[in-house]
């Protein structure tokens, strides 16, 4: 497995769209900068439920609401000491099959306090752009703007091609072809399976009686089906 120079990045760039913009005076000697784009999503405890549920990672309908989207302007977005946003590349990536790639930091931007892309690989033949997870362990906080540089791809070539690459029918690839920021799909299986169904804030009534009849309220550490509504594990479901 080697790893591609800026010449090898800009013929694959040019002629076969692996980064679209391509910019010339993004191209690194080893790699290529990518710049921040236009939404952001913020995990927002207050749109969950009440009192707030913890994320089940064995239970994907714990996922339902957790986020919440917004467009990041030109007068930026102030991220806090210790907060945490999704954010994502204004560039698309188109890998081939026989290239994986990484996404990391730029190191001018790590010397701020932030820290970006925790789960940096990029599979063959994935599609789209990358989600960025941004977290700011400066003391203090730090504006992000749209367009800004925030981190950068870099390629290697495989000494084989996947038999399954990213995107393959078996694989069940959540993020394939996405064109925005996208949350955590952390249990959810192929693309196809119906994601949990998002409950309006004022439908979420934590003392309303479970509907399988038991009669009791919802209680702190209970689960709650949104499909009911009902307690998890009701003895008259």
């Amino acid at each position: 497995m080697t790893t591609f120079a800026d010449h090898q990045i800009r013929r694959l760039c040019l002629d076969d769209g692996l980064v679209t913009p391509f910019r010339e005076e993004q191209l690194q000697p080893a790699s290529y900068d990518v710049r921040l784009g236009d939404r952001l999503m913020v995990v927002d405890a207050e749109r969950r439920w009440a009192p707030p549920r913890p994320v089940d990672l064995g239970d994907p309908r714990t996922l339902v609401d957790l986020y919440r989207e917004f467009e990041l302007t030109s007068g930026g977005y102030e991220l806090a000491s210790g907060g945490f946003v999704l954010g994502h590349t204004m560039e698309v990536i188109d890998v081939p099959t026989d290239v994986s790639a990484h996404v990391q930091g730029k190191s001018s931007i790590a010397r701020l306090g932030i820290a970006i892309e925790a789960a940096g690989f990029i599979d063959p033949g994935f599609r789209g752009p990358i989600t960025l997870e941004i977290f700011n362990a400066s003391p203090v906080p730090v504006i992000l703007r749209p367009g800004l540089p925030i981190a950068q791809f870099s390629f290697q070539r495989l000494d084989a091609v996947p038999e399954c690459p990213y995107g393959h029918e078996d694989l069940g690839s959540h993020c394939q072809g996405s064109v925005s920021v996208v949350g955590s799909r952390y249990g959810l299986g192929a693309p196809t399976t119906t994601a949990p169904k998002q409950i309006p804030y004022d439908e979420r009534h934590e003392e309303r009686p479970c509907k399988a009849g038991c009669g009791e309220p919802f209680q702190p550490g209970q689960i709650y089906d949104p499909t009911g509504p009902y307690h998890i594990g009701c003895g008259r479901r």
